[in-house]
């Protein structure tokens, strides 16, 4: 059984708003495509790895509006 130390706290704090900016990012990105939440996400992270960068730090681009999916190549 696992239990929840002080150090596991901080951590699962921060994972609901990790989480809602990936899904606010796969939205607009959805929006962005016209296509299905399920394409916008596989998007998502197929960028983030074609550039070797982490889902959320791409999100975290899509959110503040610095990438935008509607220019970049299928």
């Amino acid at each position: 059984m696992t239990f929840a130390t002080d150090d596991d706290v901080s951590e699962s704090v921060a994972v609901p708003a990790l989480r809602r900016e990936a899904h606010q990012a796969t939205g607009m990105i959805l929006v962005q495509l016209d296509t299905t939440a399920t394409i916008a996400y596989s998007r998502l992270q197929a960028y983030a790895f074609a550039q070797g960068r982490t889902v959320l730090s791409v999100a975290r681009d899509v959110v503040t509006r610095t990438l935008t999916f509607d220019n970049l190549p299928l």
